[in-house]
Protein backbone atom coordinates (compact mmCIF):
# COMPACT_ATOMS: atom_id res chain seq x y z
CA UNK A 1 0.00 0.00 0.00
CA UNK A 2 2.70 2.51 1.03
CA UNK A 3 4.40 2.00 -2.15
CA UNK A 4 1.83 2.47 -4.37
CA UNK A 5 0.76 5.09 -2.41
CA UNK A 6 4.16 7.18 -2.75
CA UNK A 7 3.95 6.21 -6.38
CA UNK A 8 0.72 7.95 -6.35
CA UNK A 9 1.29 11.05 -4.63
CA UNK A 10 5.06 11.56 -7.11
CA UNK A 11 2.58 11.30 -10.04
CA UNK A 12 0.46 14.09 -8.22
CA UNK A 13 3.26 16.38 -7.70
CA UNK A 14 4.21 15.90 -10.76
CA UNK A 15 0.81 16.45 -12.18
CA UNK A 16 0.12 19.26 -10.22
CA UNK A 17 3.94 21.19 -10.41
CA UNK A 18 3.59 21.26 -14.34
CA UNK A 19 -0.03 22.26 -14.34
CA UNK A 20 1.09 25.18 -12.05
CA UNK A 21 4.41 25.90 -14.71
CA UNK A 22 1.75 25.94 -17.55
CA UNK A 23 -0.41 28.46 -16.02
CA UNK A 24 2.54 30.44 -14.82
CA UNK A 25 3.84 30.28 -18.16
CA UNK A 26 0.64 31.20 -20.07
CA UNK A 27 -0.12 34.00 -17.93
CA UNK A 28 3.66 35.04 -18.62
CA UNK A 29 2.70 34.72 -22.51
CA UNK A 30 -0.10 36.75 -22.03
CA UNK A 31 1.47 39.55 -20.05
CA UNK A 32 4.68 39.79 -22.56
CA UNK A 33 2.39 39.84 -25.49
CA UNK A 34 0.46 42.61 -24.17
CA UNK A 35 3.74 44.29 -23.07
CA UNK A 36 5.35 43.92 -26.83
CA UNK A 37 2.30 45.57 -28.27
CA UNK A 38 2.22 48.62 -25.21
CA UNK A 39 6.25 48.79 -26.17
CA UNK A 40 5.26 48.82 -30.51
CA UNK A 41 2.96 51.69 -28.97
CA UNK A 42 5.70 53.43 -27.60
CA UNK A 43 8.05 53.59 -30.77
CA UNK A 44 4.99 54.66 -32.99
CA UNK A 45 4.57 57.79 -30.82
CA UNK A 46 8.15 58.73 -31.69
CA UNK A 47 6.95 58.81 -35.21
CA UNK A 48 3.23 60.43 -35.34
CA UNK A 49 0.82 61.56 -33.27
CA UNK A 50 -1.78 59.83 -31.08
CA UNK A 51 -5.06 60.28 -30.65
CA UNK A 52 -8.25 58.04 -28.93
CA UNK A 53 -9.47 56.97 -32.21
CA UNK A 54 -6.18 55.45 -32.96
CA UNK A 55 -5.69 54.03 -29.69
CA UNK A 56 -9.18 52.36 -29.59
CA UNK A 57 -8.13 50.64 -33.52
CA UNK A 58 -5.05 49.87 -31.98
CA UNK A 59 -6.72 47.82 -28.99
CA UNK A 60 -9.21 45.96 -30.98
CA UNK A 61 -6.48 44.75 -33.53
CA UNK A 62 -4.80 43.84 -30.53
CA UNK A 63 -7.03 42.03 -28.58
CA UNK A 64 -6.03 45.09 -25.50
CA UNK A 65 -9.36 45.96 -23.12
CA UNK A 66 -8.15 49.44 -23.01
CA UNK A 67 -4.93 51.55 -23.38
CA UNK A 68 -4.36 54.99 -21.89
CA UNK A 69 -1.64 57.44 -22.11
CA UNK A 70 -0.80 59.27 -19.05
CA UNK A 71 1.76 62.48 -18.72
CA UNK A 72 4.45 63.12 -16.55
CA UNK A 73 2.11 64.44 -14.11
CA UNK A 74 0.01 61.72 -14.06
CA UNK A 75 -3.10 63.18 -15.93
CA UNK A 76 -4.56 60.88 -18.51
CA UNK A 77 -3.75 62.47 -22.17
CA UNK A 78 -5.30 59.42 -24.70
CA UNK A 79 -7.84 56.92 -23.98
CA UNK A 80 -8.85 53.97 -26.29
CA UNK A 81 -11.90 53.62 -24.09
CA UNK A 82 -12.68 57.42 -22.06
CA UNK A 83 -14.77 55.19 -19.44
CA UNK A 84 -12.16 52.40 -18.75
CA UNK A 85 -9.62 53.41 -16.16
CA UNK A 86 -7.91 51.57 -13.07
CA UNK A 87 -8.89 52.79 -9.80
CA UNK A 88 -6.14 54.82 -8.40
CA UNK A 89 -4.01 54.44 -10.88
CA UNK A 90 -1.99 57.41 -10.01
CA UNK A 91 -0.56 55.79 -7.61
CA UNK A 92 0.26 52.57 -9.30
CA UNK A 93 1.83 54.05 -12.18
CA UNK A 94 3.60 56.59 -9.39
CA UNK A 95 7.42 54.54 -9.33
CA UNK A 96 7.11 54.96 -13.21
CA UNK A 97 6.39 58.62 -12.81
CA UNK A 98 9.62 59.08 -10.98
CA UNK A 99 11.47 57.35 -13.03
CA UNK A 100 11.90 54.38 -10.21
CA UNK A 101 10.28 51.72 -12.94
CA UNK A 102 10.49 51.15 -16.13
CA UNK A 103 7.64 48.20 -16.01
CA UNK A 104 5.10 47.62 -13.55
CA UNK A 105 2.75 44.42 -13.83
CA UNK A 106 -0.30 45.39 -11.10
CA UNK A 107 -1.97 42.32 -10.41
CA UNK A 108 -5.65 42.47 -10.68
CA UNK A 109 -7.27 45.84 -10.22
CA UNK A 110 -10.98 47.27 -10.47
CA UNK A 111 -11.79 49.84 -12.81
CA UNK A 112 -13.01 52.93 -11.75
CA UNK A 113 -16.62 53.26 -10.82
CA UNK A 114 -17.61 49.59 -12.24
CA UNK A 115 -17.41 46.35 -11.26
CA UNK A 116 -15.27 44.90 -14.15
CA UNK A 117 -12.03 43.40 -12.55
CA UNK A 118 -8.70 43.66 -14.82
CA UNK A 119 -5.03 43.09 -14.84
CA UNK A 120 -3.63 46.08 -16.07
CA UNK A 121 0.38 46.51 -17.30
CA UNK A 122 2.28 49.94 -17.07
CA UNK A 123 5.52 50.65 -19.12
CA UNK A 124 7.37 54.08 -19.24
CA UNK A 125 6.41 56.33 -21.85
CA UNK A 126 9.45 57.45 -24.36
CA UNK A 127 7.88 61.44 -24.37
CA UNK A 128 7.53 61.31 -20.16
CA UNK A 129 4.69 59.67 -18.23
CA UNK A 130 3.28 56.06 -18.53
CA UNK A 131 1.68 53.93 -21.12
CA UNK A 132 -1.39 51.63 -19.79
CA UNK A 133 -3.06 48.88 -21.33
CA UNK A 134 -5.11 45.60 -19.90
CA UNK A 135 -6.60 42.68 -20.32
CA UNK A 136 -9.91 41.22 -18.83
CA UNK A 137 -9.22 39.31 -15.39
CA UNK A 138 -12.27 36.80 -16.62
CA UNK A 139 -9.48 36.07 -19.51
CA UNK A 140 -7.19 34.42 -17.17
CA UNK A 141 -9.47 33.00 -14.97
CA UNK A 142 -10.73 31.38 -17.96
CA UNK A 143 -7.39 29.67 -18.67
CA UNK A 144 -6.92 28.93 -15.01
CA UNK A 145 -9.99 26.77 -15.04
CA UNK A 146 -8.48 24.87 -18.51
CA UNK A 147 -5.00 24.29 -16.92
CA UNK A 148 -6.07 25.11 -13.47
CA UNK A 149 -4.46 23.12 -10.50
CA UNK A 150 -8.11 22.15 -8.94
CA UNK A 151 -9.42 21.39 -12.37
CA UNK A 152 -6.64 18.37 -12.33
CA UNK A 153 -6.82 17.78 -8.49
CA UNK A 154 -11.43 17.21 -9.15
CA UNK A 155 -10.58 15.35 -12.32
CA UNK A 156 -8.38 12.99 -10.30
CA UNK A 157 -10.20 12.52 -6.87
CA UNK A 158 -13.45 11.45 -9.02
CA UNK A 159 -12.37 8.19 -8.47
CA UNK A 160 -14.11 7.03 -5.51
CA UNK A 161 -10.93 5.23 -3.71
CA UNK A 162 -9.67 9.19 -3.52
CA UNK A 163 -11.48 10.83 -0.78
CA UNK A 164 -9.52 14.25 -0.82
CA UNK A 165 -6.32 15.90 -2.27
CA UNK A 166 -5.21 19.19 -1.06
CA UNK A 167 -2.44 21.55 -1.58
CA UNK A 168 -1.27 23.26 2.20
CA UNK A 169 0.96 25.82 3.17
CA UNK A 170 1.66 27.68 6.60
CA UNK A 171 -1.63 29.68 6.06
CA UNK A 172 -4.32 27.07 5.34
CA UNK A 173 -5.44 25.16 2.20
CA UNK A 174 -4.38 26.89 -1.20
CA UNK A 175 -5.88 24.28 -3.49
CA UNK A 176 -8.50 20.73 -3.17
CA UNK A 177 -10.80 18.96 -3.98
CA UNK A 178 -14.66 19.80 -3.65
CA UNK A 179 -15.50 17.31 -0.70
CA UNK A 180 -12.82 18.92 1.21
CA UNK A 181 -14.07 20.66 4.07
CA UNK A 182 -11.19 20.93 6.70
CA UNK A 183 -7.76 19.57 7.95
CA UNK A 184 -5.07 19.81 10.58
CA UNK A 185 -2.94 22.89 9.86
CA UNK A 186 0.56 23.33 10.05
CA UNK A 187 0.82 24.53 13.95
CA UNK A 188 -1.31 21.46 14.90
CA UNK A 189 -0.11 18.91 13.20
CA UNK A 190 3.57 17.63 13.76
CA UNK A 191 3.68 15.08 10.28
CA UNK A 192 3.08 18.10 8.45
CA UNK A 193 5.79 19.62 10.10
CA UNK A 194 8.53 17.45 9.70
CA UNK A 195 7.61 16.74 5.87
CA UNK A 196 8.48 20.24 5.49
CA UNK A 197 11.31 19.89 7.39
CA UNK A 198 12.74 16.52 6.17
CA UNK A 199 11.41 17.63 2.52
CA UNK A 200 10.49 13.93 1.55
CA UNK A 201 7.13 11.39 1.70
CA UNK A 202 5.68 10.72 4.55
CA UNK A 203 2.38 8.54 5.32
CA UNK A 204 0.06 7.77 8.39
CA UNK A 205 -3.21 6.14 8.96
CA UNK A 206 -6.15 8.71 10.59
CA UNK A 207 -9.53 9.29 10.72
CA UNK A 208 -11.08 12.23 9.64
CA UNK A 209 -14.89 12.97 9.67
CA UNK A 210 -15.17 8.94 11.37
CA UNK A 211 -13.35 7.79 8.48
CA UNK A 212 -10.71 5.80 8.25
CA UNK A 213 -8.07 6.85 5.54
CA UNK A 214 -4.68 6.40 4.28
CA UNK A 215 -3.35 9.89 4.01
CA UNK A 216 0.02 10.25 1.77
CA UNK A 217 2.04 13.57 2.24
CA UNK A 218 5.05 15.23 0.51
CA UNK A 219 6.40 18.82 -0.40
CA UNK A 220 5.27 20.40 -3.50
CA UNK A 221 8.17 22.60 -5.32
CA UNK A 222 7.60 24.54 -8.44
CA UNK A 223 11.26 25.89 -10.13
CA UNK A 224 12.25 25.55 -6.99
CA UNK A 225 9.86 27.32 -4.83
CA UNK A 226 7.97 26.03 -1.66
CA UNK A 227 4.07 26.05 -2.93
CA UNK A 228 3.23 23.73 -0.07
CA UNK A 229 2.20 20.12 0.95
CA UNK A 230 0.17 18.10 -1.08
CA UNK A 231 -1.76 15.71 0.92
CA UNK A 232 -3.86 12.36 -0.50
CA UNK A 233 -6.08 10.83 1.46
CA UNK A 234 -7.80 7.83 -0.18
CA UNK A 235 -9.91 5.23 1.80
CA UNK A 236 -8.66 2.60 4.01
CA UNK A 237 -11.81 0.18 3.64
CA UNK A 238 -11.43 -1.58 0.71
CA UNK A 239 -7.49 -1.53 1.22
CA UNK A 240 -7.08 -5.14 -0.45
CA UNK A 241 -9.24 -4.40 -3.53
CA UNK A 242 -7.86 -1.22 -3.59
CA UNK A 243 -4.35 -2.23 -4.27
CA UNK A 244 -4.76 -4.09 -7.36
CA UNK A 245 -7.60 -2.16 -8.70
CA UNK A 246 -8.24 1.51 -7.82
CA UNK A 247 -4.34 2.63 -7.82
CA UNK A 248 -4.11 1.12 -11.72
CA UNK A 249 -6.80 3.17 -12.92
CA UNK A 250 -5.68 6.28 -10.77
CA UNK A 251 -2.24 6.02 -11.96
CA UNK A 252 -3.92 5.41 -15.66
CA UNK A 253 -5.70 8.35 -15.03
CA UNK A 254 -2.89 10.09 -13.73
CA UNK A 255 -0.60 9.42 -16.91
CA UNK A 256 -2.95 10.89 -19.35
CA UNK A 257 -3.06 13.25 -16.82
CA UNK A 258 0.63 14.09 -17.32
CA UNK A 259 0.10 13.38 -20.99
CA UNK A 260 -2.45 16.41 -21.35
CA UNK A 261 0.04 18.85 -19.16
CA UNK A 262 3.19 18.08 -21.54
CA UNK A 263 1.31 18.97 -24.34
CA UNK A 264 -0.03 21.45 -23.05
CA UNK A 265 3.39 22.89 -21.87
CA UNK A 266 4.84 21.94 -25.19
CA UNK A 267 1.88 24.13 -26.83
CA UNK A 268 2.94 26.98 -24.72
CA UNK A 269 6.68 26.73 -25.67
CA UNK A 270 5.80 26.17 -29.27
CA UNK A 271 3.97 29.59 -29.29
CA UNK A 272 6.45 31.22 -28.01
CA UNK A 273 9.01 29.31 -30.39
CA UNK A 274 6.48 30.27 -33.56
CA UNK A 275 6.20 34.13 -32.58
CA UNK A 276 10.22 34.44 -31.64
CA UNK A 277 10.52 32.68 -35.40
CA UNK A 278 8.07 35.30 -36.68
CA UNK A 279 9.62 37.97 -35.71
CA UNK A 280 13.05 36.86 -36.95
CA UNK A 281 12.01 36.09 -39.90
CA UNK A 282 10.30 39.99 -40.21
CA UNK A 283 13.97 41.35 -38.61
CA UNK A 284 15.80 39.25 -41.25
CA UNK A 285 13.21 39.89 -44.35
CA UNK A 286 13.90 43.75 -43.69
CA UNK A 287 17.40 44.13 -43.08
CA UNK A 288 17.71 41.93 -47.01
CA UNK A 289 15.35 45.02 -48.49
CA UNK A 290 17.52 47.03 -46.90
CA UNK A 291 20.82 45.99 -47.77
CA UNK A 292 19.62 45.29 -51.66
CA UNK A 293 18.23 49.31 -51.56
CA UNK A 294 21.61 49.89 -50.33
CA UNK A 295 23.75 48.08 -53.03
CA UNK A 296 21.32 49.32 -55.60
CA UNK A 297 21.91 53.14 -54.59
CA UNK A 298 25.60 52.38 -54.16
CA UNK A 299 25.66 50.84 -57.47
CA UNK A 300 23.63 53.64 -59.03
CA UNK A 301 25.80 56.24 -57.29
CA UNK A 302 29.24 54.34 -58.55
CA UNK A 303 27.86 54.16 -61.97
CA UNK A 304 26.75 58.26 -61.90
CA UNK A 305 29.68 59.04 -60.01
CA UNK A 306 32.29 57.52 -62.53
CA UNK A 307 30.59 59.37 -65.32
CA UNK A 308 30.37 62.91 -63.85
CA UNK A 309 34.44 62.24 -62.92
CA UNK A 310 35.01 61.46 -66.29
CA UNK A 311 32.93 64.50 -67.66
CA UNK A 312 34.63 66.65 -64.84
CA UNK A 313 38.20 65.57 -66.57
CA UNK A 314 36.76 66.54 -69.62
CA UNK A 315 35.41 70.20 -68.87
CA UNK A 316 38.93 71.02 -65.91
CA UNK A 317 41.20 71.80 -69.06
CA UNK A 318 39.23 73.88 -71.22
CA UNK A 319 38.10 76.08 -67.84
CA UNK A 320 41.33 76.42 -67.25
CA UNK A 321 42.67 77.93 -70.54
CA UNK A 322 39.14 80.19 -70.31
CA UNK A 323 40.46 81.35 -66.99
CA UNK A 324 43.60 81.63 -68.37
CA UNK A 325 42.85 83.57 -71.39
CA UNK A 326 40.22 85.77 -69.44
CA UNK A 327 42.95 86.91 -66.95
CA UNK A 328 44.89 87.70 -69.68
CA UNK A 329 42.27 90.61 -71.61
CA UNK A 330 42.01 91.51 -67.76
CA UNK A 331 45.83 92.58 -67.97
CA UNK A 332 46.81 93.33 -71.37
CA UNK A 333 43.69 94.70 -73.07
CA UNK A 334 41.75 98.31 -71.77
CA UNK A 335 38.79 99.45 -74.00
CA UNK A 336 38.43 102.78 -75.06
CA UNK A 337 34.87 103.43 -73.82
CA UNK A 338 32.66 101.52 -71.37
CA UNK A 339 35.47 100.70 -69.16
CA UNK A 340 33.09 100.02 -66.06
CA UNK A 341 30.99 97.48 -68.21
CA UNK A 342 33.76 95.50 -69.43
CA UNK A 343 35.23 94.75 -65.52
CA UNK A 344 31.45 93.99 -64.63
CA UNK A 345 31.09 90.92 -67.35
CA UNK A 346 34.74 90.20 -66.58
CA UNK A 347 34.09 89.58 -62.95
CA UNK A 348 30.90 87.90 -64.07
CA UNK A 349 33.32 85.49 -65.98
CA UNK A 350 35.44 85.00 -62.91
CA UNK A 351 32.52 84.16 -60.62
CA UNK A 352 31.06 81.24 -63.15
CA UNK A 353 34.29 80.16 -63.86
CA UNK A 354 34.44 79.78 -59.89
CA UNK A 355 31.21 78.01 -59.55
CA UNK A 356 31.72 75.36 -62.13
CA UNK A 357 35.20 74.81 -60.86
CA UNK A 358 33.85 74.17 -57.48
CA UNK A 359 31.57 72.14 -58.80
CA UNK A 360 34.11 69.71 -60.40
CA UNK A 361 35.87 69.54 -57.31
CA UNK A 362 32.53 68.13 -55.88
CA UNK A 363 32.13 65.72 -58.42
CA UNK A 364 36.09 64.37 -58.01
CA UNK A 365 35.69 64.06 -54.23
CA UNK A 366 32.34 62.59 -54.58
CA UNK A 367 33.87 60.09 -56.91
CA UNK A 368 36.84 59.35 -55.29
CA UNK A 369 36.11 59.57 -52.09
CA UNK A 370 39.27 60.06 -49.36
CA UNK A 371 39.81 56.98 -47.51
CA UNK A 372 38.38 57.71 -43.58
CA UNK A 373 40.60 59.05 -40.92
CA UNK A 374 38.85 57.23 -37.60
CA UNK A 375 39.78 57.50 -34.74
CA UNK A 376 37.49 57.68 -31.44
CA UNK A 377 35.44 60.89 -31.00
CA UNK A 378 32.72 62.53 -29.17
CA UNK A 379 29.70 63.01 -31.74
CA UNK A 380 28.59 65.23 -28.43
CA UNK A 381 30.87 67.54 -28.86
CA UNK A 382 31.12 67.66 -32.93
CA UNK A 383 27.56 68.69 -32.61
CA UNK A 384 27.84 71.15 -30.04
CA UNK A 385 30.36 72.76 -32.33
CA UNK A 386 28.08 73.02 -35.53
CA UNK A 387 25.27 74.45 -33.34
CA UNK A 388 27.65 77.02 -32.09
CA UNK A 389 29.24 77.94 -35.60
CA UNK A 390 25.58 78.16 -37.22
CA UNK A 391 23.90 79.41 -34.52
CA UNK A 392 24.13 83.28 -36.11
CA UNK A 393 23.31 82.92 -38.87
CA UNK A 394 20.06 80.84 -37.59
CA UNK A 395 19.18 83.52 -35.31
CA UNK A 396 19.14 85.73 -38.67
CA UNK A 397 16.73 83.36 -40.58
CA UNK A 398 14.96 84.01 -37.63
CA UNK A 399 15.02 80.04 -36.37
CA UNK A 400 15.59 78.68 -33.34
CA UNK A 401 18.37 75.90 -33.40
CA UNK A 402 18.95 73.57 -30.72
CA UNK A 403 19.33 70.42 -29.11
CA UNK A 404 17.64 67.83 -27.09
CA UNK A 405 19.40 65.68 -24.50
CA UNK A 406 22.88 65.01 -26.05
CA UNK A 407 24.77 62.81 -23.73
CA UNK A 408 28.35 62.34 -23.69
CA UNK A 409 28.77 59.40 -26.72
CA UNK A 410 31.76 58.10 -28.31
CA UNK A 411 32.66 56.42 -31.57
CA UNK A 412 35.18 55.28 -34.05
CA UNK A 413 34.52 57.50 -36.86
CA UNK A 414 36.31 59.89 -38.98
CA UNK A 415 35.48 63.22 -37.54
CA UNK A 416 35.75 65.66 -40.26
CA UNK A 417 33.53 63.59 -42.39
CA UNK A 418 30.72 63.18 -39.93
CA UNK A 419 30.79 67.01 -39.49
CA UNK A 420 30.21 67.60 -43.77
CA UNK A 421 27.89 64.84 -43.01
CA UNK A 422 25.95 67.14 -40.83
CA UNK A 423 26.57 70.26 -42.42
CA UNK A 424 24.73 69.29 -45.33
CA UNK A 425 21.69 67.95 -43.78
CA UNK A 426 21.77 71.42 -41.73
CA UNK A 427 22.39 73.37 -44.11
CA UNK A 428 18.98 71.74 -45.67
CA UNK A 429 17.25 72.09 -43.25
CA UNK A 430 18.03 75.95 -43.12
CA UNK A 431 17.03 76.47 -46.26
CA UNK A 432 13.37 74.38 -45.91
CA UNK A 433 12.78 75.94 -42.34
CA UNK A 434 10.62 79.39 -42.57
CA UNK A 435 10.88 82.41 -39.99
CA UNK A 436 9.81 81.35 -36.54
CA UNK A 437 10.23 77.85 -36.88
CA UNK A 438 13.06 75.23 -35.00
CA UNK A 439 15.70 72.92 -35.54
CA UNK A 440 16.92 69.99 -33.01
CA UNK A 441 19.87 67.80 -33.42
CA UNK A 442 19.30 64.26 -30.93
CA UNK A 443 21.47 61.99 -29.91
CA UNK A 444 21.09 58.66 -27.74
CA UNK A 445 22.48 55.34 -27.75
CA UNK A 446 20.74 51.75 -28.09
CA UNK A 447 22.50 48.75 -27.06
CA UNK A 448 25.21 48.50 -30.07
CA UNK A 449 24.48 51.47 -31.90
CA UNK A 450 24.28 55.34 -32.57
CA UNK A 451 21.37 57.30 -33.44
CA UNK A 452 21.80 60.84 -34.68
CA UNK A 453 18.34 62.88 -35.45
CA UNK A 454 17.93 66.11 -37.14
CA UNK A 455 14.56 67.60 -37.07
CA UNK A 456 13.23 70.70 -38.70
CA UNK A 457 9.77 72.32 -38.65
CA UNK A 458 9.86 73.08 -42.30
CA UNK A 459 8.15 73.03 -45.41
CA UNK A 460 8.71 69.04 -45.56
CA UNK A 461 9.29 67.06 -48.32
CA UNK A 462 6.40 65.59 -51.06
CA UNK A 463 6.14 61.85 -50.45
CA UNK A 464 6.81 61.11 -54.47
CA UNK A 465 9.82 62.88 -54.09
CA UNK A 466 11.17 61.13 -50.26
CA UNK A 467 12.92 58.58 -52.75
CA UNK A 468 15.02 60.56 -55.01
CA UNK A 469 16.28 62.70 -52.34
CA UNK A 470 19.60 60.66 -52.12
CA UNK A 471 20.12 60.72 -55.46
CA UNK A 472 22.97 62.54 -57.31
CA UNK A 473 22.10 65.71 -58.97
CA UNK A 474 19.04 66.01 -57.25
CA UNK A 475 17.65 69.48 -56.33
CA UNK A 476 14.81 71.52 -55.86
CA UNK A 477 16.92 74.80 -54.79
CA UNK A 478 17.39 77.24 -57.95
CA UNK A 479 21.43 77.19 -56.63
CA UNK A 480 21.41 73.82 -55.64
CA UNK A 481 24.12 70.82 -57.07
CA UNK A 482 22.11 67.91 -55.87
CA UNK A 483 25.39 66.79 -54.26
CA UNK A 484 25.20 67.76 -50.54
CA UNK A 485 22.09 64.31 -49.45
CA UNK A 486 23.97 61.90 -51.57
CA UNK A 487 27.61 63.02 -50.29
CA UNK A 488 25.93 62.71 -46.53
CA UNK A 489 24.40 59.12 -47.49
CA UNK A 490 27.94 58.15 -48.91
CA UNK A 491 29.99 59.18 -45.99
CA UNK A 492 27.43 57.49 -43.90
CA UNK A 493 27.66 54.03 -45.69
CA UNK A 494 31.10 54.45 -45.40
CA UNK A 495 30.68 54.20 -41.83
CA UNK A 496 28.82 51.16 -41.99
CA UNK A 497 25.65 52.92 -41.39
CA UNK A 498 22.34 53.67 -42.61
CA UNK A 499 20.08 56.88 -43.19
CA UNK A 500 16.52 57.46 -43.69
CA UNK A 501 14.08 60.52 -43.44
CA UNK A 502 10.49 60.45 -42.25
CA UNK A 503 8.51 63.74 -43.54
CA UNK A 504 5.47 65.33 -44.37
CA UNK A 505 4.59 68.50 -46.13
CA UNK A 506 3.91 71.47 -44.35
CA UNK A 507 4.93 70.09 -40.71
CA UNK A 508 8.94 69.20 -41.25
CA UNK A 509 11.47 66.76 -41.58
CA UNK A 510 13.67 64.29 -39.29
CA UNK A 511 16.97 62.43 -40.64
CA UNK A 512 17.80 59.41 -38.65
CA UNK A 513 21.35 58.69 -38.66
CA UNK A 514 21.96 55.14 -37.35
CA UNK A 515 25.95 54.50 -36.87
CA UNK A 516 27.70 51.18 -35.47
CA UNK A 517 28.55 51.63 -31.65
CA UNK A 518 32.02 51.06 -29.92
Amino acid sequence: MTHYTQLLANTIRKSTANSIYSYNLMEHYIESRLISNLKLLNNLETTRTLDNEYLKRFAAEAFIFHINVYNQMGEREYSSHSDRQCANIQKLIEPILRSQESKLILGIQSLKNQDVKIHPIAISRKKGGAIVGSIKARKLSSIQRYVGIEKYLNSIASDSSIIYIAVQDSSGITSGTKNLDSISGFASDKLIRDVYRDNQFHWRITKINNIKIFEALLPLYVADRFYGIIRIGLDYSPVANMQKIAIRQVLIRLFVLLIISFILFSYSISIQNIQMLKNEKEKITNEVYSLQHDLRQKEKMSAVGELAAGIAHEIRNPLGAISMTVQRLSREFRPEKDTDEWKHLLNIIHKEIDHIGNSIKNLLQFSKPTPLQRSQHRIDEIIMKIISLYKSKAEEAGIKLKQNGLVATEAFIDPVKIEDCLVNLLENALAATPAGGSIEFGLKQQQQTIVITLKDTGIGIPEENLSKIFNLYYTTKPNGTGLGLAHAQQIISEHGGIIHVHSRENEGTTFTITLPGK
